[in-house]
């Protein structure tokens, strides 16, 4: 399997931390941004790997139906590791979507969206859904707006609602900050369940062409 490593430097976190004083007098943001981690564990298959077929050796006709079911197996597992990998790549670029995203600043903060993989495969031991997917970054406001300063500072009203308009954008800089934080994590660890799941895999593939050998039975399949 390819080598994916995600070496994020997170010189943006300081950024977006750093306090604000400026002016302000409204910010769409409500504050209460979050992600839930949604993976866990050593691995995304919820129920790991099907097990490859065995011979019935007390069936002398099962051999044929046997030869089949290896071949697909093995073809599944040759499917299956490429969308395992296809799914690495996809994680690995929603990473890189919202860090520069975030570069930019919560100013010019504009996510570019990264499709799902698809896959259109005739053979694979994942069933109908397929391996899981690693979700869009999603969030239900804009980022938060930086205030603005009032163009009159003898207005007491107007200070104060600096001061507490202020006060909620620090707030919301290090919730929205948080939340980012959280889903580059929960990526991190989504792709090294990847790598877990793709070793699984091909290790299952690789016992079946070794019991494949034992029965004299050829398989060209290269894993």
């Amino acid at each position: 399997m390819k080598k994916y490593v995600c070496t994020l430097f997170l010189l943006f976190i300081v950024g977006c931390g750093t306090y604000y004083s400026g002016y302000s007098h409204y910010s769409p943001y409500t504050g209460f941004s979050s992600h839930f981690k949604k993976t866990t564990g050593t691995s995304n298959l919820t129920y790991g790997y099907e097990d490859p077929p065995a011979l019935n050796t007390s069936d002398s006709f099962a051999k044929i139906e046997f030869e089949e079911e290896a071949k697909d197996y093995l073809d599944g597992v040759v499917n299956d590791l490429k969308e395992v990998e296809d799914n690495v790549d996809n994680a690995a670029k929603k990473i890189n979507a919202i860090v520069n995203a975030t570069n930019l600043g919560f100013e010019f903060f504009s996510l570019s969206r990264v499709g799902s993989v698809f896959t259109f495969t005739s053979n694979s031991n994942f069933g109908f859904m397929g391996y899981p997917k690693f979700p869009d970054f999603d969030y239900f406001h804009l980022p938060p707006t930086k205030p603005y300063k009032p163009l009159y500072l003898d207005n007491e009203f107007a200070i104060n609602s600096y001061n507490a308009n202020v006060k909620r954008y620090n707030r919301e800089v290090v919730d929205f900050t948080a939340t980012i934080k959280a889903y580059i994590e929960d990526a991190e660890h989504y792709i090294k369940n990847c790598k877990n799941d793709y070793e699984e895999i091909r290790q299952k593939g690789l016992n079946l062409l070794s019991y494949l050998e034992s029965l004299g039975m050829d398989a060209e399949v290269d894993l």
